[in-house]
């Protein structure tokens, strides 16, 4: 396997990614042409172990090369990811190629560097414990919590500061680890569900099920023929915490990736229900329209629609209103392996500040004695229990049902909160 081929578009894919500011999968076809299956796996592995490693790699190279500067820092990277996970190019083929790429730089791989880069090879943790403490003066706790973790600082010190040590410590190790894999029965094709296709899956209740394997759960063939929904366990808590509807007006109208869609569907595509699917970002949401939208149901409606204009489709007061807005998005931390590098907090309080309009704004669209639910993948106290205060402070005609968190070191994993709100009965 070429060792200079293999590096230099791993360096194209994650250059792009932080340069461009463009999406994992996008940098990656961006590179495959001409690119062999196998190379493009390995190059596609060491990339996302570079990005789920990136604030480590910072320290290490630093440490090692006395070098920031991007391209040494990705260089250096994608060699020490390669060693240090035991992936596909040759150990001396890798340090030939990171001392070529050094010497770029003006810098030499001599023994002192090699020292210095062989030290964090062996032992990692330890090695940067003592490069921070002794750069930082013992001053760099939430520094080591970021590099041991890939989290950025920012998002630490949150996290810290808005929940008490137990909670915000065990939050910070358990983010990246994956929550439990779920599904539903796709009740619109359930009879054409087999044993064979459930045959990795057990049953926790009636048509909801836990995914026994440590793969993708997308890879199941009842998954990629829509048979099976994927959900998350907290995303399923939330609908069944709704109250069963009978003739009623429902709509979903969502900002962000989402599979609530799918259980909202199973629990009250029945009974003359009018359920109405509402989406500004179909690319993120593709089942929707390839899977769902084709089928033609009666009486579910799913619109391309931004918050605003809602109004036209929406003419009857609503019995329950569900929105997720676009928000911090804590769950794309630990699927989207760039998300952390490239999310920018400057747009934060805009962000938050959307939340709360688009919130109030759904008021004018739910029924005497209707449903308003607010829920996000986050844990920004900003975007959850604040946002839910400063609305009912706002709106004396609603009271709150329900809120949950759900939190990444819990059972099952998730990250999610949600608030419930009913509106009082005019008089």
């Amino acid at each position: 396997m070429d060792a200079n081929r293999i590096f230099d578009t791993s360096f194209n894919v994650i250059k792009s990614i932080i340069k461009d500011k463009i999406s994992f999968n996008s940098a990656i076809k961006n590179q495959i042409k001409n690119i062999r299956k196998d190379e493009l796996n390995l190059i596609s592995n060491l990339s996302g172990l570079f990005l789920r490693n990136y604030f480590s790699i910072r320290y290490v190279t630093e440490a090692s090369f006395n070098s920031n500067q991007l391209e040494v820092v990705i260089y250096s990277g994608l060699v020490f990811v390669n060693i240090y996970f035991k992936k596909g190019v040759d150990e001396k083929a890798a340090i030939t190629y990171l001392a070529n790429k050094l010497e770029l730089f003006q810098i030499k791989y001599d023994e002192e560097t090699k020292a210095k880069f062989k030290k964090f090879l062996e032992n990692k943790k330890d090695s940067l414990k003592e490069y921070l403490d002794t750069k930082f003066k013992g001053k760099s706790f939430r520094k080591y919590l970021s590099a041991l973790t890939n989290l950025p600082e920012r998002i630490i010190k949150m996290i810290q500061n808005q929940y008490d040590r137990k909670i915000g410590f065990d939050t910070i190790h358990s983010i990246f680890r994956m929550p439990s894999q779920y599904a539903i029965g796709n009740i619109l094709l359930a009879d054409n569900l087999t044993d064979q296709m459930k045959s990795n899956f057990h049953i926790i209740e009636p048509n909801f099920y836990e995914y026994d394997q440590k793969t993708s759960i997308r890879k199941e063939e009842a998954i990629r023929t829509g048979l099976l929904l994927p959900i998350q366990k907290a995303e399923y808590n939330l609908v069944k915490s709704l109250p069963n509807l009978l003739g009623s007006n429902i709509t979903f109208y969502f900002e962000e990736k989402s599979s609530i869609y799918y259980a909202l569907i199973n629990k009250y595509l029945n009974e003359g229900n009018k359920l109405s699917l509402a989406c500004n970002k179909p690319s993120l949401n593709q089942d929707l329209y390839s899977k769902i939208k084709p089928l033609g149901i009666n009486k579910l409606d799913i619109y391309e629609s931004t918050h605003s204009e809602l109004i036209a489709h929406l003419s009857e007061k609503q019995d329950l209103f569900i929105l997720l807005p676009e928000n911090s998005n804590f769950e794309q931390l630990r699927r989207v392996p760039e998300y952390g590098i490239l999310f920018d907090t400057s747009k934060l309080d805009s962000i938050i500040e959307n939340e709360f309009t688009k919130l109030s704004d759904s008021t004018q669209y739910i029924a005497d004695d209707g449903l308003l639910v607010y829920v996000v993948p986050t844990l920004n106290i900003k975007e959850t229990m604040i946002i839910t205060n400063k609305f009912l402070n706002a709106h004396k005609e609603f009271t709150k049902v329900k809120e949950e968190t759900f939190f990444p070191f819990e059972k099952d994993n998730s990250i999610l909160y949600y608030a419930i709100f009913q509106k009082k009965v005019s008089k």
